[in-house]
């Protein structure tokens, strides 16, 4: 068995410097089972359920005041942890919650097991056990950050961490969270301009050998896109949002579930520090310029599911304006047969998604013919900086 939460980030984030896990002590009454350790040597452990909570300040509105929105966050919580209340073995959970840093997790529940039912009323148990860790849940929303923004990929890399070797069938994941991360692995604002995409964020994280532990994993995800703390996100951003979560679940081979809820009313008693602001495209260009990362993947003409509903966010902001002109774009990488077949079925793709916005335009692949950036080799070797920025698609507007 793999060691508890808390300890299992240490090793995350050792390189990080010095370590901000914090582990609380039951404010539950009547509830023994929740102060007593695991067997840690036990080979009956049956399930894991962990749940993440986001602590930062986009998440939750400010201190004192209150948002209504379709996400309970005690509701979803006690419904994960409670979910294998009647089986047999042991049943493990746990509860943490996250900032900006991986090296800051406030943990409530490290590995937990539930009560054994007894007797036969065991929906009497199980409601037993969800008031007790209701209490749990509701003392971590009680809880202030500790650093800055939100790295919700982090949080994830610590529930990698912590499924050990229990199969993924028995394993769930919960995350509360708008998903709008701002610092380390998920900082989306290098996605939103053009800098990296999903596979770049994993790939980026010192702690991806623990996030690639999810494979096979179903985590929950409740309240992506329902920030409280700043205006609503635009019902484009949200599909967007909603699009590159399931392009990293994807990633990850894990099997995501955007969750749904009723809606409550979500209140901030502690003070916040502020959150770096993930800016959304603005389009007020022509031509507009396109990132190849935010489209294709390599070498690929398919726009990718989160691909198609930042096109969306294109649409919703030309109020009218035609689209007259699609070109793709390559580095110089390759032949230029390739490139010129490749930067066409782009535009093309791109064109089709755009839909009635682009009726009439025309779509062109321009290859590698005209870069944005001169000098792609340095002493013989490829500037990656350089050829990303010839990588792209550009959109030429009527009316200049």
């Amino acid at each position: 068995m793999r060691e508890p939460l808390c300890r299992a980030v240490v090793a995350a984030v050792l390189l990080l410097g010095a370590l901000g896990c914090v582990d609380r002590q039951p404010v539950s009454t009547g509830c023994p089972w929740i102060d007593e350790p695991a067997d840690q040597g036990s080979e009956q452990v049956t399930s894991r359920r962990i749940a993440l909570l986001d602590l930062s300040a986009s998440f939750w509105p400010k201190r004192g005041e209150r948002a209504t929105q379709p996400v309970d966050p005690v509701e979803k919580i006690t419904e994960q942890l409670t979910a294998d209340y009647g089986k047999d073995g042991v049943r493990l959970v746990s509860l943490a919650g996250f900032d900006g840093s991986s090296a800051s997790l406030v943990q409530r529940l490290d590995e937990v097991a539930l009560p054994v039912p007894t007797g036969s009323d065991t929906e009497r148990g199980r409601e037993s056990a969800r008031k007790c860790l209701e209490g749990e849940v509701k003392a971590l929303l009680k809880e202030e950050p500790q650093t800055p923004g939100s790295d919700p990929m982090a949080a994830l890399a610590a529930a990698g961490s912590l499924r050990g070797d229990t199969p993924a069938g028995s394993t769930g994941v919960l995350m509360v969270t708008d998903g709008i991360g701002n610092a380390g692995c998920m900082d989306l604002r290098k996605v939103m301009d053009g800098r990296t995409d999903a596979a770049g964020l994993i790939g980026s994280c010192k702690s991806k050998d623990d996030l690639a532990k999810l494979e096979g994993v179903e985590i929950r995800l409740a309240g992506i896109g329902l920030r409280a703390g700043r205006d609503p996100l635009k019902s484009s951003e949200h599909a967007w949002l909603k699009s590159f979560w399931t392009q990293v679940c994807g990633e990850l081979q894990a099997r995501c579930v955007h969750e749904t809820s009723k809606s409550a009313t979500r209140r901030s008693t502690v003070e916040r520090p502020g959150d770096p602001d993930v800016p959304f495209p603005d389009f007020d260009c022509n031509p507009c310029v396109l990132p190849e990362k935010l489209l294709f993947a390599f070498d690929s003409a398919e726009l990718s599911p989160s691909a198609s509903a930042y096109l969306g966010l294109l649409v919703g902001q030309l109020h009218g304006r035609k689209i007259v002109r699609v070109e793709g774009h390559t580095d110089s990488r390759g032949s230029v047969a390739h490139n010129a077949g490749l930067s066409r079925r782009r535009a093309e793709a791109v064109k089709a998604r755009l839909a009635g916005a682009a009726a009439g335009a025309q779509a062109v692949g321009l290859g590698s013919s005209e870069p944005k950036c001169a000098g792609e080799y340095r002493g013989g070797e490829p500037d990656e900086e350089c050829m990303a920025k010839n990588r792209r698609v550009e959109i030429t507007l009527a009316g200049g």
